[in-house]
């Protein structure tokens, strides 16, 4: 995983290399899911994509934190429940200069490391037909139903708030 340095929050934008991010996934109760989230972030190919992944467990009852726990290359936390104190507790135990939050019931797609560089270029966006901007392809599946709506993943780069010493409140 690739270290922040002093430098961060006035270096370029771009996500250099995958070791670069750490994955925060907060769950609770997603055992039926977490393994498939954890997955698609770890997945293998010509080049395996090893960024840090962090869960953190909001106090789980049917067994995600032991599930977590036994899985290789996985750090896991605890924290009080809430999505916000679980992202909070995740990206505060990670040095990397990026940070992508993801549901625990999501999986990103095979394409998400270049999806991620192409996203944090200093390019101009792709135009497509009529004129119309072209997104980045960085759109997570999700759970359906009517309390899952689609949800794509947030990028964060925490450098500034490190270096203010903000981390610790």
């Amino acid at each position: 995983m690739g270290a922040a340095t002093s430098s961060t929050a006035n270096s370029s934008p771009e996500l250099r290399s995958i070791n670069d991010l750490c994955v925060i996934i907060p769950v609770l109760n997603e055992r039926e899911n977490v393994l498939q989230a954890v997955h698609s972030v770890l997945q293998s190919g010509p080049n395996a994509y090893q960024p840090e992944v962090v869960v953190v467990d909001g106090g789980s009852t049917d067994g995600t934190l032991e599930l977590c726990q036994a899985l290789p290359g996985v750090k896991v936390l605890k924290s009080s429940a809430g999505r916000g104190r679980q992202m909070n507790v995740g990206w505060r135990s990670s040095q990397a200069p990026w940070v992508l939050f993801m549901h625990g019931d999501s999986q990103l797609p095979p394409s998400y490391p270049s999806a991620l560089q192409h996203a944090l270029l200093p390019a101009q966006p792709a135009k497509g037909r009529g004129g119309q901007q072209q997104e980045a392809g960085l759109a997570a599946a999700h759970g359906s139903g009517p309390t899952h709506p689609p949800a794509a993943p947030a990028l964060w780069r925490p450098g500034a708030v490190r270096q203010q010493g903000l981390a610790g409140q």
